[in-house]
């Protein structure tokens, strides 16, 4: 960093990031099982049935369904571990300024 840069962080700012993260990805697990929920179907009797075309659209559909479904629980994972990191962070640089703070006015002590 430059001599004449400043940087500042706002440890509860960014703590509360990572509470928006939790209700994001509140949102897409909830949404994944409403996908799930709403394709669900029972493979001894599907609804596109068993004959020549209905085999076929299973061989199309079900791979990438699949697929989807996976990765629609990745992403909410991926959403709530960033909420993780992010509070994580907070805390981080709230620790870092009040061990700061406390060597500015001694208060602090070394480590």
């Amino acid at each position: 960093m430059a001599d004449d840069a400043v940087f500042a962080a706002d440890p509860a700012g960014i703590k509360s990031g990572g509470g928006i993260m939790d209700q994001i990805s509140k949102l897409i697990h909830d949404g994944t099982g409403r996908y799930a929920d709403d394709t669900a179907f029972d493979p001894q009797n599907p609804p596109w049935g068993g004959d020549t075309y209905g085999k076929q659209f299973a061989q199309n559909y079900l791979p990438v369904h699949t697929q989807l479904l996976a990765a629609y629980v990745a992403f909410g994972n991926a959403v709530l571990a960033a909420g993780l990191l992010t509070r994580a962070a907070g805390d981080g640089f709230a620790t870092a300024q009040e061990g700061a703070l406390g060597r500015i006015t001694g208060t602090g002590r070394r480590r």
